[in-house]
Order: C-alpha cells, then sequence, then structure tokens
C-alpha cells in the first residue's frame, strides 16, 4: 500500500496514554524510513524496545537505518512528483 500525500497526519504515534501499552504497525510515526511490511517489522521493533524500558529488563533490539536511495532511485521519484504535481494543476 502507498500512502497518500496528505495522509501523514492520520498517522498515530507508537506510544498511548496507558503506559504499558504500545503501538506497532504501518500506521505508525516514525523516523525510520521504511514503509510497508517494512514499516510494520520496525515499528514492532520499537514497541519492543519500549516494553523493555519500560519493564527495566530484557535486550533492546537493534534497528538498523535505511539505506539512501540510489541514484536512479532518487530521480525516478523526483520524476513521479513532479507529475503528480502538474497532473494536481489539471
Amino acid at each position: 500500500m502507498v500512502k497518500q500525500e496528505g495522509s501523514y497526519k492520520y498517522l498515530m504515534k507508537g506510544s498511548t496514554s496507558f503506559p504499558n501499552l504500545f503501538m506497532a504497525g504501518d500506521w505508525i510515526i516514525t523516523r525510520h524510513g521504511s514503509t510497508s511490511k517494512e514499516k510494520a517489522f520496525v515499528t514492532g521493533l520499537e514497541a519492543a524496545n519500549q516494553v523493555v524500558d519500560y519493564c527495566g529488563m530484557g535486550d533492546f533490539a537493534k534497528i538498523i537505518p535505511v539505506e539512501d536511495d540510489e541514484p536512479h532511485i532518487e530521480t525516478l521519484r523526483e520524476l513521479n512528483r513532479r507529475f503528480n504535481e502538474c497532473q494536481t494543476r489539471l
């Protein structure tokens, strides 16, 4: 699933008003940069790390940063962004 432009404001935080309830999924705000299944996995690790922190026991999961896109991917993303901008103007 590709997130629609402007959908970020509807994403939830991984923490809740309950001190021992943590959220995970691709609808959670994260600084990781992953998307879809990868984002669900990473937010699961983040939630697990919050549980370790809350309980004060266990080992934290290591979360590997996302690598930068290769130049041809960056170019195609920029082209797609510009195409979408032109499309909305029409």
